[in-house]
Formats: structure tokens, C-alpha cells, sequence
């Protein structure tokens, strides 16, 4: 049992910033969601409206795609649980299970006003340029990350030892 819970656990720990569609980030960073019944029903439209415009349900289809096969190439071990990993992806991260949490949040980060401000951008035809491109830039922008984190990994790895005082360098772990 323990094996498949940390399987489970791998699964999650690599995919949930993918499907989120940024790198990781911890939840004590986002703003709270706004609780649903405090959201004016012409506020709640509005946020609807601008994810909607952003196209958000294929927005997170195309994030699951991603989330899984970054998920099986960074941990072949789950390769013969695709498709368990698939259904509960598509069950708990699709938009019908995530808009009124998508909602609330919109909801608690822009008023009224400049979420018809962004709505109006975003359906102009720079803003659906933006809406297309922004995951492919947020994915190049964190392989950006990684290759640059990769680069000096030795460095990081001399400053650990040095400060632990270690005679012999740890193994290095492969990229991935």
C-alpha cells in the first residue's frame, strides 16, 4: 500500500503546478478565494464572462495533456497507471469541477470593474494573441528555470558542501 501511495504522491507533486498552469508556488501565496455567497451576482457574470473569453476549459484539456505526459517522462514508474492517472485528472481537475473555485478567486483578486476591463482586452484581438500564448510562454519560461537551475547545479552542490562541510561531493542526480 505504502508503493501506491507514493506513487499517488508523485503523481500529484509533479503535475499539480503544470495543471495550475504555473511553476511551484506555495498556496500561502495566492489570494483567498472570495467565499461564493459574497460574490454579487453581476461580479460572479462578469468573472464568468472573462474565463469564458480566456477559453479556460480547453485551457486546463490542455494542461491535464501536459501535466500527464511531464508526469510519465519524469516518472516512467507510473507509465501502467496512465490511464488511472488520466481519469482522476479529468474527474477533479476538469472545469466543471474547478470554475466556482476559478470564480471565487477572480472573483477576490479584480473588482467588478477591471474584470471588464480585462474581458474587454482579452477579447480584443492582442488579448486572445495573449490568452493563446501565455501557457506556452509560462512552460518555455519555466524550462527556461530548470535548464538555468540545471547549469549550476554543481555550484549549489560545492555551497552545501562547504557550508556542511563535507569532504566528498554528493552524487549528482540525473536531469530528468
Amino acid at each position: 500500500m505504502d508503493r501506491f501511495r507514493r506513487i499517488a504522491l508523485t503523481a500529484l507533486a509533479t503535475a499539480l503546478p503544470l495543471v495550475a498552469g504555473v511553476g511551484p508556488a506555495s498556496a500561502q501565496d495566492a489570494p483567498a478565494p472570495a467565499p461564493a455567497a459574497a460574490i454579487a451576482p453581476s461580479h460572479r457574470q462578469a468573472v464568468l464572462d472573462l474565463l469564458q473569453t480566456l477559453h479556460m476549459d480547453r485551457v486546463l484539456q490542455a494542461s491535464i495533456a501536459t501535466m500527464m505526459e511531464a508526469t510519465l517522462k519524469q516518472s516512467p514508474q507510473l507509465e501502467p497507471y496512465r490511464p488511472e492517472l488520466q481519469a482522476f485528472f479529468s474527474k477533479y481537475f476538469a472545469w466543471s469541477a474547478l470554475q466556482d473555485q476559478f470564480v471565487s478567486l477572480y472573483a477576490a483578486s479584480f473588482t467588478e470593474p477591471e474584470v471588464r476591463a480585462l474581458t474587454a482586452f482579452y477579447r480584443s484581438p492582442v488579448g486572445q494573441k495573449s490568452a493563446e500564448l501565455v501557457p506556452q510562454l509560462m512552460q518555455a519560461g519555466a524550462a527556461i528555470g530548470q535548464r538555468q537551475a540545471q547549469a549550476h547545479l554543481p555550484e549549489l552542490e560545492k555551497m552545501i558542501m562547504d557550508k556542511a562541510g563535507q569532504q566528498q561531493p554528493p552524487t549528482p542526480t540525473p536531469p530528468r
